[in-house]
Protein backbone atom coordinates (compact mmCIF):
# COMPACT_ATOMS: atom_id res chain seq x y z
CA UNK A 1 0.00 0.00 0.00
CA UNK A 2 1.33 3.60 -0.73
CA UNK A 3 2.40 5.32 2.30
CA UNK A 4 0.36 8.81 2.64
CA UNK A 5 1.35 11.31 4.71
CA UNK A 6 -1.42 13.13 5.71
CA UNK A 7 -1.58 15.47 9.03
CA UNK A 8 -5.21 16.98 10.69
CA UNK A 9 -4.48 19.57 12.93
CA UNK A 10 -7.77 21.38 13.51
CA UNK A 11 -7.80 20.45 17.61
CA UNK A 12 -4.87 22.87 18.39
CA UNK A 13 -5.79 25.61 20.24
CA UNK A 14 -2.90 27.75 19.17
CA UNK A 15 -3.88 27.82 15.64
CA UNK A 16 -7.29 29.35 16.56
CA UNK A 17 -6.35 32.05 19.28
CA UNK A 18 -2.22 31.67 19.37
CA UNK A 19 0.94 33.53 17.56
CA UNK A 20 2.26 31.41 15.02
CA UNK A 21 6.17 31.81 14.85
CA UNK A 22 7.71 31.28 11.08
CA UNK A 23 10.06 28.70 10.99
CA UNK A 24 12.89 27.72 8.17
CA UNK A 25 13.61 23.49 8.26
CA UNK A 26 16.99 22.27 7.69
CA UNK A 27 15.36 19.02 6.13
CA UNK A 28 12.59 17.62 4.12
CA UNK A 29 9.97 16.34 6.67
CA UNK A 30 6.48 15.30 6.43
CA UNK A 31 3.74 17.97 7.38
CA UNK A 32 2.83 17.75 10.92
CA UNK A 33 6.51 17.41 12.16
CA UNK A 34 7.10 18.55 15.64
CA UNK A 35 9.53 21.10 16.44
CA UNK A 36 11.96 23.13 18.56
CA UNK A 37 12.33 26.77 17.68
CA UNK A 38 16.28 27.38 17.18
CA UNK A 39 17.50 30.84 16.83
CA UNK A 40 16.35 34.14 14.89
CA UNK A 41 17.79 34.59 10.94
CA UNK A 42 16.81 37.00 8.60
CA UNK A 43 16.09 35.62 4.88
CA UNK A 44 16.80 37.82 1.69
CA UNK A 45 13.77 39.42 2.11
CA UNK A 46 14.31 40.55 6.08
CA UNK A 47 11.58 38.33 7.39
CA UNK A 48 12.04 36.92 10.74
CA UNK A 49 12.33 33.26 11.61
CA UNK A 50 13.58 30.51 13.31
CA UNK A 51 15.65 27.49 12.73
CA UNK A 52 13.82 24.44 13.85
CA UNK A 53 15.10 21.10 14.74
CA UNK A 54 12.84 18.11 15.03
CA UNK A 55 11.82 17.07 18.50
CA UNK A 56 12.81 13.32 19.70
CA UNK A 57 11.97 12.93 23.10
CA UNK A 58 9.63 13.02 26.00
CA UNK A 59 7.84 15.57 26.35
CA UNK A 60 5.52 17.86 23.66
CA UNK A 61 4.50 20.74 25.32
CA UNK A 62 5.84 23.85 24.93
CA UNK A 63 7.02 22.39 21.62
CA UNK A 64 5.91 23.80 17.72
CA UNK A 65 4.04 21.80 15.11
CA UNK A 66 5.11 22.70 11.57
CA UNK A 67 2.16 22.90 9.25
CA UNK A 68 0.66 23.45 5.84
CA UNK A 69 -1.90 23.42 3.23
CA UNK A 70 -1.72 19.76 1.66
CA UNK A 71 -2.47 21.26 -1.82
CA UNK A 72 -2.10 24.65 -3.34
CA UNK A 73 -1.86 26.44 -6.32
CA UNK A 74 1.53 26.75 -6.51
CA UNK A 75 2.28 22.50 -5.96
CA UNK A 76 -0.54 20.85 -6.60
CA UNK A 77 1.38 19.73 -10.33
CA UNK A 78 4.74 18.52 -8.69
CA UNK A 79 2.59 16.15 -5.94
CA UNK A 80 0.14 15.15 -8.91
CA UNK A 81 -2.76 16.32 -7.02
CA UNK A 82 -2.54 13.52 -4.26
CA UNK A 83 -2.67 14.52 -0.73
CA UNK A 84 -0.58 12.02 0.61
CA UNK A 85 3.06 12.86 -1.50
CA UNK A 86 3.17 16.23 0.13
CA UNK A 87 6.21 17.48 2.12
CA UNK A 88 7.43 20.34 4.00
CA UNK A 89 10.54 21.87 1.91
CA UNK A 90 13.87 22.38 3.37
CA UNK A 91 14.58 26.39 2.58
CA UNK A 92 11.18 27.20 3.20
CA UNK A 93 9.46 29.41 5.64
CA UNK A 94 5.88 27.90 7.50
CA UNK A 95 4.04 28.47 10.31
CA UNK A 96 4.68 26.52 13.79
CA UNK A 97 2.02 26.45 16.45
CA UNK A 98 2.96 25.72 20.04
CA UNK A 99 1.24 22.56 21.06
CA UNK A 100 -0.07 22.87 24.79
CA UNK A 101 -1.87 19.49 27.19
CA UNK A 102 -4.96 18.30 25.71
CA UNK A 103 -4.27 18.91 22.22
CA UNK A 104 -5.08 16.87 19.70
CA UNK A 105 -3.64 15.85 16.43
CA UNK A 106 -4.16 13.16 13.84
CA UNK A 107 -1.85 11.92 11.67
CA UNK A 108 -2.54 9.28 8.72
CA UNK A 109 -0.46 5.45 10.08
CA UNK A 110 2.43 6.23 7.83
CA UNK A 111 3.98 8.63 10.46
CA UNK A 112 4.38 5.30 12.85
CA UNK A 113 6.95 2.50 12.84
CA UNK A 114 4.56 0.37 14.13
CA UNK A 115 0.72 0.62 14.21
CA UNK A 116 -0.39 1.83 18.16
CA UNK A 117 -3.68 0.85 19.56
CA UNK A 118 -5.97 3.07 21.44
CA UNK A 119 -4.63 4.02 25.33
CA UNK A 120 -0.44 3.50 23.42
CA UNK A 121 1.75 6.44 24.70
CA UNK A 122 4.14 7.64 21.71
CA UNK A 123 7.18 10.00 21.54
CA UNK A 124 8.14 11.91 18.25
CA UNK A 125 11.68 10.38 16.95
CA UNK A 126 13.64 11.75 14.05
CA UNK A 127 12.38 10.66 11.00
CA UNK A 128 13.66 7.33 9.49
CA UNK A 129 14.39 6.67 6.20
CA UNK A 130 10.49 5.10 5.68
CA UNK A 131 9.67 8.96 6.95
CA UNK A 132 7.99 7.86 10.45
CA UNK A 133 8.51 10.01 13.30
CA UNK A 134 6.73 8.52 15.84
CA UNK A 135 7.37 5.24 17.97
CA UNK A 136 5.54 3.58 20.52
CA UNK A 137 6.59 3.87 24.41
CA UNK A 138 6.68 7.49 26.06
CA UNK A 139 4.79 9.81 27.51
CA UNK A 140 4.32 12.57 25.13
CA UNK A 141 1.07 11.40 23.51
CA UNK A 142 -1.67 9.26 23.97
CA UNK A 143 -3.60 7.86 21.10
CA UNK A 144 -7.30 8.23 21.59
CA UNK A 145 -8.63 6.90 17.97
CA UNK A 146 -7.25 4.16 15.44
CA UNK A 147 -9.71 4.35 12.53
CA UNK A 148 -9.93 3.58 8.75
CA UNK A 149 -10.39 6.47 6.72
CA UNK A 150 -13.50 6.17 4.96
CA UNK A 151 -12.88 7.98 1.58
CA UNK A 152 -9.96 6.54 -0.87
CA UNK A 153 -7.56 9.37 -0.84
CA UNK A 154 -5.06 8.32 -3.39
CA UNK A 155 -5.04 6.21 -6.59
CA UNK A 156 -2.57 3.67 -6.22
CA UNK A 157 -1.73 0.17 -8.91
CA UNK A 158 -3.45 -3.08 -8.21
CA UNK A 159 -0.64 -5.06 -8.78
CA UNK A 160 -2.04 -8.47 -7.34
CA UNK A 161 -4.83 -8.29 -10.89
CA UNK A 162 -2.45 -7.18 -13.21
CA UNK A 163 0.70 -9.84 -12.65
CA UNK A 164 0.86 -13.03 -14.41
CA UNK A 165 -1.53 -11.98 -16.80
CA UNK A 166 -0.05 -9.26 -19.08
CA UNK A 167 -2.63 -6.81 -18.12
CA UNK A 168 -0.98 -3.39 -16.97
CA UNK A 169 -1.19 -2.63 -13.43
CA UNK A 170 -4.70 -0.75 -13.06
CA UNK A 171 -4.56 2.54 -10.49
CA UNK A 172 -7.73 1.41 -7.88
CA UNK A 173 -8.51 3.78 -4.97
CA UNK A 174 -6.71 3.18 -1.23
CA UNK A 175 -7.29 4.50 2.14
CA UNK A 176 -5.40 4.42 5.05
CA UNK A 177 -5.37 4.55 8.91
CA UNK A 178 -5.81 8.04 11.22
CA UNK A 179 -4.36 8.28 14.11
CA UNK A 180 -5.51 10.68 16.91
CA UNK A 181 -2.91 11.71 19.30
CA UNK A 182 -3.76 13.58 22.97
CA UNK A 183 -1.00 15.73 24.04
CA UNK A 184 -0.32 14.36 27.58
CA UNK A 185 3.36 16.12 28.68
Amino acid sequence: MAKLFMCNTSNIHEMKFGRPQSVILEAEMPNGVIVTLGAVQNDKEGDHLHSASQVAGASVIGKFIVVAPEINAQQYRTIDGQIGKFVLEAGEAYSAYMLQKHDRIEYSDAYFAELPAVGDKVNPKVKDSNGAVFAKGGAALEVVSVRELWLPVVLQANIEGAQGKGNAAKLMPASCKMVKLEVIA
